[in-house]
């Protein structure tokens, strides 16, 4: 029996019966999600793709909403297109004078005043602000403005060998870790994305780098629920116990910058926190190629517990650049309700603090012979913008505050280098400078509290 014939019949019928299918899709705009990435006609028909102008002028419609002001109660006029200016934070109030995140300056302003003892700030985001980079900058000057000291948050673990430069971070091997990555259940992990478990005897040492000598510092266990259970810190035995998913514990206050963990039970440990009995406390959550969508999925009962055990005044969200998946990328549309819902999440869960949305800073790929600025990059600034309006939350934005298009290029080449050659990422120096200027734009708004009490005192 010859059986190429029969070869040959059944790929004919397949190609044909997908042409017509291709074809039927393509006259009939017919939604198919099996079909969806299959159509041997599409370099024959193009769906209209949505120009970045097209893209701009539709959120420009969104000119003036009223929003209630938490503090006076009075309406608000707010103008979309207020996004465009660098190096300032803004909730598109139309009102200069208006403060963009009113609840945390008036905090500041307490602190100043002695009415306040702390204030706490978490910092969410992706690689761009690993190794404490951006951040530590922040807190530096956030802490010599404000008063404060000491790292914040560190993990038990970290995932980059010697990764810190404010802190150095030394675990045996045995500690199990689940997180954003390698767990579906978003419930049980700390904002951090990440939890610890001991398996057997497990310790960890860690050393902060940032602490004032001979001054007292504050050393906290950050866990989870947990039965009556024992805990060794820099060799004195502690006795905790938790009913609730959240909740911390004073180890030692002492003037030493270190602490050395011994644990040996099965309780959820989120990590540590070393700070100052006052003032300003900056805590850093990187957590590579996140793009800021899991909080949505988290547990709000543990969120709340957090919330009103470890309180949050001020929650920054830097994410962006890991939203491009290739050079062509320009369509975004899938990131915008995922986002929003972790906003919405954060929002309702920490009441409290206020919530500053950090754009993307400039990407570059290849194109042809050159590197420039990724084709897509107005398209997501837009939208990430357009995500901070509608949510009610405040923005900053990086790209246009370190130079906007072709920034990451000039930033590679400068001399000396404030970027990565993988035109993604600044270093060191870079980063410092994007910290430098969200601390600016924080003192900017702090400053129109002082003018307003000034004027009241005339």
């Amino acid at each position: 029996m010859n059986n190429h014939k029969r070869v040959l019949w059944f790929v004919v019928i397949i190609t044909s019966s997908l042409f017509l299918l291709s074809l039927l899709s393509a006259f009939f705009s017919i939604e198919n999600e099996a079909l969806k990435n299959i159509s041997i006609v599409s370099d024959i028909f193009h769906q209209p793709k949505q120009s970045i102008e097209a893209v701009k002028q539709t959120i420009d419609t969104l000119v003036i909403v009223e929003s209630k002001n938490t503090l006076d109660s009075s309406s608000v006029k707010k103008k979309f297109k207020l996004y465009q200016t660098p190096n300032r934070i803004t909730n598109y109030a139309i009102d200069s004078s208006a403060i963009a995140l009113p609840k945390f300056i008036k905090k500041l302003e307490e602190l100043q005043k002695g009415k306040r003892k702390k204030i706490r700030i978490a910092f969410l985001g992706d690689s761009m602000i690993e190794d404490d980079l951006i951040t530590q900058t922040f807190r530096t000057l956030m802490q010599q403005r404000f008063g404060g000291y000491g790292v914040g948050f560190l993990p038990i673990s970290y995932p980059v060998a010697n990764g810190r430069t404010t802190a150095t971070i030394s675990a045996s091997g045995n500690w199990r870790e689940i997180n954003f990555r390698n767990n579906t259940d978003k419930t049980t992990l700390f904002i951090s994305g990440r939890s610890f478990f001991a398996t057997g005897h497990s310790v960890t040492e860690i050393v902060d780098k940032t602490a004032k000598n001979n001054l007292p510092l504050q050393k906290y266990l950050l866990y989870g629920k947990t039965a009556a259970a024992d805990v060794v810190a820099n060799g004195k035995q502690i006795k905790i116990a938790a009913t609730v998913n959240f909740s911390s514990i004073l180890l030692d206050s002492s003037s030493s910058n270190k602490i050395k963990l011994d644990v040996n039970n099965q309780m959820p440990v989120f990590g540590v926190s070393l700070e100052s009995p006052h003032g300003i406390i900056v805590d850093n959550f990187s957590f590579r190629g996140n793009s800021g969508t899991d909080f949505a999925k988290m547990d709000s009962t543990f969120l709340q517990s957090i919330a009103a055990n470890h309180s949050y005044d001020l929650i920054v969200l830097q994410y962006g650049v890991n939203i491009f998946e290739k050079a062509t990328d320009e369509n975004f549309d899938w990131y915008s309700n995922p986002m929003k819902k972790s906003i919405q999440k954060l929002k309702a869960c920490f009441s409290n603090a206020d919530i500053l949305l950090m754009s993307t800073a400039d990407r570059s790929f290849r194109y042809g012979t050159e590197y420039k600025t990724a084709k897509g990059m107005n398209a997501l600034l837009y939208l990430q913008q357009k995500i901070a309006f509608e949510s009610g939350i405040s923005f900053y934005n990086t790209f246009m505050s370190i130079g906007g298009e072709g920034s990451m290029v000039n930033w590679v080449n400068s001399k000396p280098p404030l970027a990565y050659k993988d035109f993604m990422h600044p270093n060191s120096l870079g980063s410092a400078i994007i910290g430098r200027s969200l601390f600016q734009s924080v003192l900017n708004e702090y400053q129109k509290i002082i003018n307003t009490t000034e004027n009241h005192k005339r």
